[in-house]
């Protein structure tokens, strides 16, 4: 049976560019064919949040194809897709605000997943977080509904916490 892979493996797979070295009818000075590589997405249709989402996914399969990310890995992947998960952060006071060209931190993103991860854990607390499968796919899709629930309620910092977890079970009616 093959191993999981890594996860920024997978996700870097995911969304990566494939090539291919095609043979042109012209020829050099030499009389050698010339070639050209093409490049192009191995998945046109993934962008890099489908990318993660898909990687994500296959951590749930049994047995799981893809390893679950680590707090390093889980926070440079937010902090490069730079979406509603960094905001999340930011609006709780995880990280500082971002940048004058938009990007947080990297080494910001894996610190604020570690003390997402660890006040919804305690918040959670150990009894309901099999129950609630508590992991770090789960602690970014709730760092992504951070966003929502403050522009739906104005709080900011535990008061939108808690939020969140009040709402958590309300149909999202729109996509990450």
């Amino acid at each position: 049976m093959r191993s999981a892979i890594n996860f920024t493996t997978a996700y870097n797979w995911l969304r990566g560019i494939r090539s291919k070295t095609v043979e042109l009818e012209e020829t050099d000075e030499n009389g050698q064919k010339l070639t050209k590589v093409i490049n192009s997405k191995r998945f046109p249709q993934l962008g890099d949040l489908s990318g993660y989402l898909v990687a994500a996914d296959f951590t749930y399969t049994n047995p799981p194809l893809v390893c679950a990310p680590t707090y390093e890995e889980l926070g440079k992947i937010i902090c490069d897709l730079n979406k509603g998960a960094v905001w999340g952060l930011e609006l709780l006071g995880f990280i500082p605000r971002r940048n004058s060209k938009g990007k947080s931190t990297p080494e910001a993103c894996p610190r604020g997943v570690r003390i997402t991860h660890a006040l919804l854990a305690d918040i959670i607390g150990p009894e309901d977080q099999e129950a609630v499968g508590l992991d770090l796919v789960v602690v970014e899709h709730f760092l992504c509904k951070v966003g929502r629930a403050h522009k739906a309620s104005n709080k900011s910092g535990l008061a939108l916490v808690l939020e969140v977890l009040m709402s958590s079970g309300e149909e999202d009616e729109e996509e990450d």
